[in-house]
């Protein structure tokens, strides 16, 4: 029994530091960009494919425009299929003008367009309705053949360009919204964590797009608030 016990506590701890080791090069990714030409980042998220209502023109034409344009990047943090599969939600899955499959041959189809000028993914809570039912991984199973950054709830990473090093931490959704500023989750971030960022990147609202650069303890960062398709 005394054995038993001691390999659980062993085991554990083991877990634990791999956990806190991850979490510690989560944070400490970097970007390196050798050019003296001006680049572009495109934030994309909530695509929600599968949806009527989804301008699939746009999404297809926007992912072939970052491919196709020297020196435009993207960076996709979350909701790229409505992946209707929590209980009660499935009856929208069996009303959606696009069957299930077919919702996911478009997003891996989307993430493949885009695979040569991706820098990170992060999942939206659509993805991780399958991870938290099945333990399935459908962002990180798309993603198979790309090199990018990648986790399901946040990435932060250091963009070095020549002398510039600019931090960002990327998340689908933030906490703290309010009615009076719609980015006040991304720009408290800094207080009610211990990342110290550049850029705060986030979507899920469905509210339009925001870029607002603001001024945290004596830094100027910007907040950029994705809209969807």
């Amino acid at each position: 029994h005394s054995s038993r016990v001691d390999a659980l506590w062993n085991g554990v701890i083991a877990k634990q530091i791999d956990y806190y080791d991850h979490i510690s090069r989560k944070q400490s990714q970097t970007i390196t960009l050798n050019t003296d030409r001006p680049i572009a980042i495109a934030y994309l998220s909530d695509l929600h494919l599968g949806s009527a209502g989804t301008d699939y023109i746009s999404v297809k034409r926007d992912a072939e425009l970052v491919r196709d344009t020297d020196g435009m990047y993207a960076v996709f943090h979350g909701d790229g299929m409505d992946n209707w599969i929590v209980g009660k939600l499935q009856g929208l899955q069996r009303n959606q003008v696009v069957q299930y499959d077919d919702e996911w041959r478009l997003f891996a189809s989307w993430i493949g367009i885009l695979s040569p000028k991706l820098l990170a993914v992060v999942s939206g809570n659509h993805e991780l309705w399958s991870y938290k039912i099945a333990h399935l991984d459908i962002a990180r199973d798309a993603l198979k053949d790309v090199r990018c950054l990648y986790d399901k709830h946040q990435v932060v990473f250091d963009l070095h360009l020549n002398d510039a090093r600019i931090r960002h931490i990327v998340r689908h959704k933030w906490r703290y919204n309010s009615v009076h500023n719609p980015t006040h989750g991304l720009e408290v971030a800094w207080d009610r964590g211990d990342i110290d960022y550049d850029v705060a990147i986030g979507g899920h609202t469905h509210i339009g797009t925001f870029f607002r650069g603001f001024v945290r303890h004596n830094k100027k960062r910007l907040a950029v608030l994705t809209g969807t398709y």
